[in-house]
């Protein structure tokens, strides 16, 4: 099938490349056949504008004004050869030539002062001159003079003509590879499209250049990344359903064992030199399952896309009620809690009811497991100009505190803290200074 449909495309008559490489070309020829054409025209305009008008006796006219000037003030004859060169190329004029009665008297080709023969009168006789009569010392003489005068109408008007056949080159390639350009631009947009994370299509069936060839290849290689992706999505839900199923399962014997030995605990009739180690194994048995429910809790914190956040509320009625179990709790272990800086700002926030409820728990399963009984547990409340920071602090030190070691400071509880601070917009930091530990909770203000 695949064979019929690739017989089945157009072979283009020229590559991308060799398109261009031809139209360059075409362009090029064209614009020289406009370009002498436009010369052909614009020199039989410009030599009939140099005869009918007075462009030339205008631009001559300066000149010949300087030089009668230079004439009445030095008494110049027009037999002097030397001062007439002198001011020649003192004014920068490229031809001087003057004759007197159809016969030459001074010409600059040959730089000095002449015979009146025939020979050299010839060119006197040219019909485009403009002579102008001029009173020298010696009498009055016609005078000749040239500096490009033409030279310089007719340049600007070439470099007219170049520039409009070198744009409208450049033109007939741009208008016949705009297609291509536009499909370019096309490409490069989705290419970008793709990049954010959009859904596109790279196919151009009505292509087999180049660029068809460079469309293809990016749709296969977007093909491969989301097959890709898919599959990594895959094995990640895999890899957590695995984990989550192994965090489940494992809290169900750990119930049955922690049962066991709180009934062991209580049985009259147990040696009581068995006691410290039931009571102790009471307390990893515990341990374990609050690592266990920390596990399932990160991976449910991980896979969930979207969480059901309360509406704004006044900081006393968000936090207040769930710092309060808190500290009830605490204190009915025997901890020494104490609170500074309790004060409920008329500010709101916002907050998920589960993630709060998850929080406080795994506060509250850290402080008891790791805080010291014998130092107090302080409950502070900050607040600056976007967030209300919530302090927990209890002095280090002891073997006891040991989640202020480096192996419990970043464990599965604080991590998972810390990213369900981060989906509800706050923050959580771990700090030790001093002999102190402290963890506090940011929340950001709302808009009333």
């Amino acid at each position: 099938m695949s064979k019929s449909c690739n017989a089945n495309k157009k072979i283009p008559f020229l590559s991308l490349s060799g398109r261009i490489t031809f139209l360059l070309f075409t362009g090029f020829i064209l614009s020289l056949f406009l370009f002498a054409g436009l010369r052909y025209i614009s020199n039989d305009l410009l030599g009939e504008y140099f005869q009918t008008s007075d462009y030339i006796s205008r631009s001559e006219a300066p000149y010949i004004e300087n030089l009668e000037k230079y004439v009445q003030v030095e008494r110049v004859a027009a037999s002097d050869a030397e001062r007439l060169g002198e001011w020649r190329q003192t004014n920068h004029v490229q031809y001087l030539m003057v004759s007197r009665n159809r016969k030459l008297i001074y010409d600059s080709l040959y730089g000095g002062s002449l015979q009146t023969d025939q020979a050299k009168s010839d060119r006197i006789h040219w019909n485009w001159q403009h002579f102008y009569t001029v009173e020298f010392s010696d009498g009055d003489a016609d005078v000749f003079i040239y500096d490009h005068f033409e030279e310089r109408f007719a340049m600007l008007v070439t470099s007219l003509e170049v520039f409009l056949c070198a744009f409208l080159w450049l033109f007939f390639v741009f208008l016949n590879l705009r297609k291509d350009i536009q499909f370019i631009l096309t490409l490069n947009e989705k290419v970008s499209a793709f990049g954010r994370g959009e859904n596109v299509t790279f196919a151009a069936p009505d292509r087999n250049d180049e660029l068809g060839m460079l469309s293809e290849g990016l749709g296969n290689m977007s093909e491969e990344l989301l097959e890709r992706k898919e599959q990594e999505q895959l094995l990640q839900q895999s890899r957590n359903n695995l984990l989550i199923g192994l965090a489940h399962d494992l809290r169900t014997p750990l119930t049955t064992l922690i049962a066991e030995l709180e009934l062991a605990e209580k049985q009259s009739t147990r040696s009581i030199v068995n006691q410290p180690h039931i009571k102790k194994a009471h307390q990893k048995a515990l341990h374990i399952r609050d690592l266990a429910n920390q596990l399932f809790e990160s991976f449910q914190i991980q896979t969930a896309k979207e969480i059901p956040m309360e509406a704004p509320a006044y900081v006393e009625y968000a936090l207040g009620e769930p710092f309060s179990i808190l500290y009830e709790e605490l204190s009915t272990d025997g901890f020494d809690m104490q609170t500074e800086c309790l004060e409920w700002r008329p500010v709101r926030v916002r907050i998920c009811i589960d993630y709060m409820d998850r929080i406080i728990n795994n506060l509250t399963s850290n402080i008891r497991q790791y805080a010291r009984r014998d130092k107090p547990v302080t409950l502070c409340l900050i607040y600056d100009d976007t967030y209300i920071h919530i302090y927990l602090v209890n002095e280090r030190g002891s073997v006891e505190a040991t989640m202020m070691e480096p192996a419990h400071r970043h464990g599965i509880g604080v991590q998972n803290i810390t990213r369900m601070m981060h989906k509800m917009g706050g923050k959580c930091d771990v700090q030790i200074k001093n002999e102190f530990y402290s963890v506090r909770l940011s929340f950001p203000f709302c808009e009333q």
